[in-house]
C-alpha cells in the first residue's frame, strides 16, 4: 500500500512521526537540558534516514525504510508513556535523588513498550508490502 505513495509523503510521515516523539520527550521531561531539545529530533532522524539508505542500498524500496522508521517511533512513544510515567513517580517519590541501586523499571510497562513496537513494526510490515 504504502509502497506506491510518493517518497516526498513517506518523508512527511516520518518528520511528522518524530515531531510527535519529541514532543513526547520534552513533555515527558520538562527539566530535560537544552541540548537534548536539539539533539533528540537530529539523532531520530539521522537513524530514520539511515534506515532508509540502509533499505535502499540492500535492493529495497526507501519507502520501507521510512515506514518502519515512523511506524516503529511512533511505538517506541505510546509504549514508553507509561514507563516513562512510573520511573517520573519514583523520581518524585524520592524528591528528585536517584536511588543508589537505580529505579527499578515496572516490568508491566516495559512489556507494554515491548508490545507496541512489535505490533506497530509488524503493522508497517504489513502496510509496506
Amino acid at each position: 500500500m504504502l509502497s506506491s505513495v510518493p517518497l516526498a509523503y513517506l518523508w512527511l510521515m516520518a518528520a511528522i512521526a518524530t515531531a510527535i516523539s519529541t514532543f513526547a520527550v520534552i513533555k515527558a521531561w520538562p527539566q530535560a537540558p537544552a541540548r537534548l531539545r536539539i539533539l533528540f529530533p537530529l539523532l531520530t532522524s539521522a537513524g530514520g534516514g539511515g534506515m532508509a539508505l540502509e533499505f535502499h542500498l540492500r535492493g529495497y524500496s526507501p519507502a520501507g525504510g521510512l515506514t518502519m522508521y515512523a511506524f516503529g517511533l511512533i511505538g517506541c512513544t505510546v509504549g514508553a508513556t507509561p514507563l516513562v510515567r512510573a520511573i517520573n513517580r519514583q523520581f518524585a517519590e524520592t524528591n528528585g535523588v536517584a536511588p543508589k541501586g537505580g529505579f527499578k523499571t515496572p516490568r508491566r510497562q516495559a512489556a507494554f513498550l515491548a508490545v507496541c513496537l512489535t505490533v506497530s513494526l509488524f503493522a508497517a510490515s504489513i502496510v509496506t508490502d
